[in-house]
């Protein structure tokens, strides 16, 4: 028998634990779920890495190529959801990346944060061509995953390849419903946060991406101030909150 309430997995950072990215959110996503009555899971990585969609992240869970994919499927036949949802940060973002692209008909709609797609020659993605609804929020001050596309690195060390710009990489899933330069709309929801959408026909945004300007390697949301050395975090702007409402929006008429 299924489950009639939304799932949504959360999935964490390089070197974190589903608890840690609990705290990185600051439990919005907990006060969400008891709101809007959806469940939320916060899933932990081989040895607090995903296997994710870049061949030079040299990480176990990559080396190893273990099987990720295969653990989400478990976790989404365990629950018997209505309607399955991915959101990742950082390496957590990639690996959503991955979920988007290879197994496009398990989710709704699917959101990466700190994250761009990796270029052609950094994937191992069978790329399925199939659109899926997808939100892409990223700092422009990100010196972990440029903003603009480039080497992913830790300042310098412990290269994870190249990036696509968050650009392309929102062109790249709208694309995939035929969406180009004529859908496009932009507007600021705060100060420093800049909402561009692709819609089609005046229907409800299918991919969205949030550009927060001078925001670092981090969540934007007023509960928790993530570490200073990963740049500025936007307590004025309820990420998780804008996460919620466009994954929510995906499945209501």
């Amino acid at each position: 028998m299924s489950n009639p309430c939304p799932l949504v997995i959360v999935f964490h950072g390089s070197k974190q634990t589903g608890e840690k990215m609990r705290q990185s959110c600051g439990y919005e996503f907990d006060r969400l779920a008891d709101q809007y009555k959806f469940i939320v899971a916060y899933p932990n990585g081989y040895k607090n890495h995903w296997n994710d969609n870049r061949l030079q992240a040299p990480y176990e869970a990559r080396q190893l190529n273990i099987d990720d994919k295969r653990f989400i499927q478990k976790l989404i036949d365990q629950q018997k959801p209505s309607i399955v949802f991915a959101v990742g940060y950082s390496n957590g973002g990639h690996f959503v990346f991955r979920l988007a692209l290879e197994m496009t008909e398990r989710f709704a709609a699917c959101a990466a944060i700190s994250a761009n797609l990796p270029t052609d020659g950094n994937t191992d993605v069978r790329l399925t061509h199939q659109p899926i609804p997808m939100l892409i929020m990223n700092g422009t001050n990100d010196k972990i995953n440029p903003y603009n596309g480039g080497e992913v690195s830790f300042w310098g060390f412990q290269s994870r390849g190249q990036v696509r710009s968050s650009w392309s990489t929102a062109q790249y899933f709208a694309d995939q419903y035929g969406l180009h330069s004529l859908h496009v709309s932009s507007k600021y929801l705060t100060n420093n946060c800049q909402s561009t959408t692709w819609n089609d026909d005046g229907n409800k945004p299918k991919i969205v991406l949030l550009t927060i300007h001078k925001g670092g390697h981090v969540i934007p949301q007023p509960n928790y101030r993530a570490p200073r050395i990963l740049g500025l975090t936007d307590t004025k702007f309820n990420g998780p909150k804008e996460l919620w409402h466009f994954l929510q929006s995906q499945f209501e008429k």
